[in-house]
């Protein structure tokens, strides 16, 4: 049986001709010889099973399934354990549940036996509230202290502050004027620049309209040059009315061959005579014909011997023509090109000399107006120096002023600052004072809540709806362990199982499973992976995990029985959800798992036997084709029947045999589907071929 996850590589076999002719030949000679040896022996010394039995190509629905042995599992499970307090544990005072009983989210549990940490709460309260009075008597003389640093400081700040005004306002007033001088400053600074930007833009366009007039002046010298030049070329042009075209010379012409006449033919009640007068005249042609092809052939053998001369004479009369042709029309060419640019050069020198007279004007215009930015300029200037030289003074008052006010505001700043320090140094003692009773406040209190978070912790609730399934402790005992009670939802149920690596990459979340249980017997519970792990369990996980499965699993190509089979293969978690709720189901029941890997619905299949795959990874099936359905019920009911007489003729009547390339696709335990290849539904196909069959059965595997 092949395995399930076995990957097949299908194509067309190929063979050579002389292979094909060779196998052929001794098919022949095998039938030959195995029918003559049918006919001298007698019907008790044939084998039962001595030809091949056909199977037919059907249409149906297959599956890929890997199997497992698995366990159920309660699908929501609770440990509820004693709170950890550190290295102190606490003994049971009472326990409320016990195996079985139903409970819900937030029932009580068990208890622990709190008395030491009832009176350490105590304790910690009476030492909270004298904390708390102690706190407030230091509090209301650090406030007292810095009261009195506040209002001597307040006190030198105001008297500090009213000396400094006044000199402030000295000092505003000298700044104004130097404010107002700026601003005179500034406004004759945009004049000038005004001016300035004027003037360059005055001097740009006279200096552009300068260029201009002498770029004018230069197109009327190059124009006049260019005539000069245009008219001397001219007069050296050759005269075009004295040219004539050269001669193109005659290529050889090859002779030409004579037309045979047509040979007469007798035409329906024309007499004799006549006949034999246009046979006359058809002579006299003939013989004129063959003189005309003697004189022909003649002169095309005088032609050939003399064609190289001919066509060498030809091309260098051809190349002198040619060059003839050229300078003629370059002559003609550069006539006509001489008088154009005479043309041309004159008209250009008239438009350049029109542009210059046009252009003057502008440029006197353009020159006045430069003159006139330049004495702007010069005006604007002369402000702006005047409002510098009224700024300086101002500034010279302000800077007076200011180091006044500067000496008057660092004495004040040396008193200020030192009523501040003593404000600061009292506030800084209060704030101490503060942190430390905060300090001491909140070190009880924490001393307070943690206590209180122990005597929270020592009732345990159930944190979900289930069933109790396991008690492990009794009042009395200081149970530090996990699992103290354990709750499961019998209400809801899955399977898990652990995979061997070759098969867990075929299982993914949602891969369709049917389940059977000893408990259901032959009903099939259905669900769907919803669980796979990425790393594997160890093996303590997988000899002591009550929850994991057997480990061993069969496909339906393959069969895994027992842990031997899986020896040192890692092993991987797959979890199961059921899409339906049973009632005998418990936790821990075995469970028989079928994986639906693969399913195709109204496929074409063959036997899995009768597919030959070849070591080149190509497989095909051999068909009979040309038999009809009663022979091939006749072949396999000869077969089958012990006593029946000889079936040669049965198997005459099968029709020829045919290897089929195919592709193949799922299977199950016994058939396998095919994907591609040219078979229909009902084909008869034989089994499978190997080495180590008998005679009659390398007969079935070229039969025809």
């Amino acid at each position: 049986m092949r395995k399930a996850d076995k990957t097949r590589h299908t194509g067309k076999k190929k063979y050579g001709k002389r292979i094909i002719a060779a196998v052929l030949i001794l098919a022949a000679a095998a039938v030959t010889g195995f029918f003559v040896y049918r006919h001298f022996h007698k019907q008790e010394e044939m084998p039962a099973d001595a030809s091949p039995v056909p199977e037919q190509v059907i249409r149906t629905d297959l599956e890929n399934i890997y199997s497992a042995s698995g366990s159920v599992i309660s699908a929501d499970e609770n440990n509820a354990n004693p709170q950890s307090f550190g290295d102190t544990t606490y003994p049971i005072k009472e326990v409320f549940v016990k195996v079985g009983d139903s409970v819900k989210a937030g029932d009580r549990l068990y208890t622990l036996d709190m008395t030491d940490v009832e009176n350490d709460i105590a304790l910690a309260q009476k030492k909270l509230s004298i904390e708390q009075q102690q706190n407030a008597i230091d509090q209301a003389a650090a406030g007292r202290a810095v009261r009195s640093a506040q209002e001597t400081s307040a006190q030198q700040y105001e008297d500090a502050t009213r000396t400094l005004t006044e000199q402030a306002e000295d000092t505003n007033k000298a700044i104004l004027e130097q404010v107002h001088s700026q601003q005179d400053v500034d406004r004759f600074i945009r004049a000038e620049a005004d001016a300035k930007a004027a003037l360059d833009a005055a001097q740009k366009a006279a200096d552009a309209a300068d260029q201009k007039y002498a770029g004018l002046q230069s197109a009327v010298s190059n124009a006049q040059r260019a005539s000069n030049d245009a008219s001397q070329a001219a007069a050296s042009a050759p005269d075009i009315s004295k040219l004539t075209p050269p001669a193109e010379p005659a290529l050889p012409q090859e002779p030409v061959a004579p037309t045979a006449p047509a040979v007469p033919v007798k035409q329906d009640g024309e007499t004799q005579e006549h006949y034999d007068a246009v046979m006359g005249e058809y002579a006299d042609a003939k013989r004129k014909y063959d003189q005309d092809q003697a004189a022909y052939e003649n002169a095309l053998k005088a032609y050939n011997e003399q064609k190289d001369q001919l066509m060498a004479d030809y091309n260098k009369a051809k190349a002198e023509y040619d060059k003839q042709v050229a300078d003629y029309n370059a002559a003609k060419a550069k006539s006509g090109e001489s008088a154009q640019k005479v043309t041309d050069a004159s008209y250009a020198l008239t438009q350049a000399q029109q542009n210059l007279s046009d252009y003057s004007a502008e440029h006197d215009k353009t020159s006045a107006a430069l003159s006139k930015a330049q004495s702007d300029y010069d005006a604007a200037k002369s402000a702006r120096e005047a409002a510098e030289a009224a700024l300086k003074t101002a500034q010279q008052g302000v800077t007076s002023s200011v180091r006044s006010l500067e000496q008057q505001g660092s004495a004040t700043k040396t008193a200020n600052r030192s009523t501040y320090e003593s404000e600061l140094s009292a506030k800084d003692s209060a704030a101490k004072q503060a942190l430390a009773n905060q300090a001491g406040t909140l070190d009880a209190q924490d001393t307070l809540k943690r206590a209180k978070q122990k005597l929270e912790n020592g009732t345990v609730y159930a944190e979900m709806d289930g069933t109790v399934t396991a008690v492990n402790i009794v009042p009395g005992q200081s149970y530090s362990g996990a699992g103290a009670v354990v709750i499961n939802n019998l209400g809801q149920l899955k399977v898990t199982v652990n995979v061997d690596e070759g098969h867990i990459a075929d299982l993914h979340v949602g891969t369709p499973v049917r389940i059977k249980t000893d408990s259901t017997g032959e009903e099939t519970l259905t669900g769907k992976v919803c669980f796979t792990a990425l790393t594997p369990v160890s093996d303590t996980e997988t000899s002591s995990d009550p929850k994991a499965g057997s480990g061993s699993g069969t496909s339906a190509q393959s069969s895994q029985s027992g842990t031997s089979q899986n020896k040192g293969k890692a092993q991987y978690r797959v979890d199961i959800s059921l899409d339906q709720v049973n009632e005998r189901l418990r936790l821990g029941m075995t469970a028989r798992i079928d994986f639906v890997l693969a399913s195709e619905k109204n496929v074409l299949a063959v036997p899995t036997s009768c597919i030959t795959t070849d070591p080149d990874g190509s497989s095909y099936v051999t068909v009979l084709r040309g038999a009809s359905s009663e022979s091939a019920e006749a072949m396999t009911g000869a077969a089958e029947d012990a006593g029946a007489a000889d079936s040669t003729q049965g198997t005459e009547d099968m029709g020829q045999s045919m290897q089929i390339p195919v592709e193949t696709g799922i299977s199950n335990d016994y058939y396998t589907q095919i994907t591609s290849g040219d078979l229909r539904e009902g084909d008869q196909v034989l089994p499978a071929v190997s080495s180590g069959d008998s005679e009659d059965g390398m007969l079935s595997g070229i039969y025809g």
